[in-house]
């Protein structure tokens, strides 16, 4: 990321489509059933409440414009001249992340929570010198392991899945980095 308007700028633009995912997701909760006497066309002919469509649109309109606004106070921690680069990248990934999930799921839980957990799990640790490298490539076959042992456990869908096998991955990676050890704290995930 660029400079401190650059930073900022960024993190804005993905709280933004953070808000469009929100507003997705919000989707099927203002849909309801066409009501009686509607006037007939496409929504009669679908069976829906005619209004839900405008109530759409409004949404992904004014969600993504309030959501920098919103997110402002939380991430402004995060432009500090202290806060390590790998907690604005993660924290702007899981603003992210949330689009992709909308598009397979629409559940606005899982749109919201894993992001905001994220994002108060960075902006706690904003200061933790988490030395990621090139080393840190051995984290994707972890997280597919992981995702994998999760398949098994738990009757969830594969996306929420790979949110949580990722999630577990990368706090047990930030959690090594508490215990002082001469090696990587990749290499930790290395047999």
């Amino acid at each position: 990321m660029g400079g401190g308007a650059g930073r900022h700028l960024i993190l804005r633009i993905c709280a933004a489509v953070w808000g469009i995912a929100i507003a997705i997701a919000a989707a099927p909760l203002i849909s309801r059933p066409a009501p009686p006497g509607q006037i007939p066309g496409p929504a009669t002919t679908f069976g829906i409440d005619a209004r839900a469509p405008f109530w759409f649109i409004a949404l992904l309109v004014a969600i993504p414009l309030l959501m920098p606004w919103i997110t402002s106070a939380l991430l402004r921690p995060l432009l500090e001249a202290g806060t390590r680069r790998w907690a604005r990248n993660c924290a702007a990934i899981s603003m992210l992340v949330p689009i992709w999930f909308v598009t397979i799921t629409q559940d606005i839980l899982w749109v919201i929570v894993p992001a905001a957990l994220v994002l108060i799990v960075c902006i706690a640790s904003r200061r933790l010198r988490a030395d990621f490298s090139l080393h840190d490539a051995i984290l994707l076959p972890t997280v597919l392991t992981t995702f994998f042992a999760l398949i098994d456990l738990l009757p969830v869908g594969i996306d929420k899945l790979l949110i949580l096998a990722t999630a577990i991955v990368l706090t047990v990676r930030l959690l090594i980095v508490l215990i002082h050890r001469e090696a990587l704290p990749a290499s930790c995930f290395a047999l």
